[in-house]
């Protein structure tokens, strides 16, 4: 099961995303995977830090900084070694647990980033996903589920955020 969490850039995915975290049963797997957290200086954006979810360990991600790391999307560029500490929480992540990406983009839609590795877990029986999409990016997404039970959560404008977060919950803990 792939549950998708979509929206605009800044609508609130990731802050949704952190309180649903929170909630989830106590009972259930501690998740797995990691969220794109903003870093800010000053009032202004200097790019993402990767929050790893079993150790709570933030790594700086994404900078504008020219020679943070080799890959770049846009006028960003990503820091080599936390995007092989993304790759193995992907590849390391139990079986049991729900496996949060966030988020997938235009580099993984390349076959770069995340994807190779969750190219390796995607057909694993009984995995359970919760990756966080751009809108622009989800058509091209789609084509890469095709075949896979994908069920597709909007935040949108005047949207009850609660319902949305209780919706997802229940979603995920679908087997």
């Amino acid at each position: 099961m792939i549950v998708i969490l979509t929206g605009d850039v800044g609508s609130g995915k990731t802050t949704l995303l952190a309180g649903l975290l929170k909630s989830l049963s106590p009972t259930s797997p501690a998740p797995d995977g990691f969220l794109g957290v903003r870093v800010f200086e000053e009032n202004q954006m200097l790019g993402y830090d990767l929050l790893p979810l079993r150790d709570g360990r933030r790594l700086p991600f994404l900078r504008r900084a020219e020679g943070a790391g080799s890959a770049a999307v846009g006028p960003w560029r990503l820091f080599d070694l936390s995007l092989a500490a993304a790759a193995e929480i992907i590849r390391t992540s139990r079986p049991n647990a729900l496996l949060v990406v966030d988020e997938l983009g235009p580099l993984e839609l390349e076959g770069g980033g995340h994807w190779p590795a969750l190219a390796a877990v995607l057909d694993q029986p009984g995995r359970r996903f919760l990756f966080v999409i751009r809108e622009a990016c989800l058509d091209g997404f789609m084509r890469n589920f095709a075949g896979r039970i994908v069920k597709i959560k909007t935040i949108r404008e005047g949207l009850d955020v609660r319902t949305l977060a209780e919706e997802i919950a229940s979603d995920v803990h679908d087997r």
